[in-house]
């Protein structure tokens, strides 16, 4: 598998794993969308949580989890047919909150 960067919906030579385990939230005032990035060395995928109590980063051992099942029937709109796309869900993944983003708005 290889990253292909933010936009691209192009899995088919990707490894995706879902962990259901972990919340995402939306802000509520601007709609953000949770952004992540994996350190590659320590395995470790950091995600901006922005509708957790306020904006969170949470850390999540990725390699923690252990495989459930496939989640081609759950997500047939994310798959890809192709055999080398591998699409998992992980579960009892260990996660940490690493900080609390704060944020006012002035009107």
């Amino acid at each position: 598998s290889q990253p292909h960067g933010p936009g691209s919906m192009d899995h088919s030579i990707a490894s995706v794993r879902r962990y259901p385990d972990i919340k995402l939230y939306r802000d509520d005032f601007s709609h953000s969308h949770a952004g992540m990035i994996v350190h590659p060395g320590k395995r470790i995928l950091f995600i901006s949580n922005p509708g957790k109590n306020g904006g969170e980063v949470t850390a999540v051992r990725i390699d923690t989890g252990r495989y459930s099942r496939t989640a081609r029937e759950e997500y047939p709109i994310f798959s890809n047919r192709l055999p080398s796309f591998e699409y998992s869900i992980y579960e009892c993944t260990e996660e940490v909150t690493m900080f609390f983003m704060i944020c006012f708005f002035l009107p």
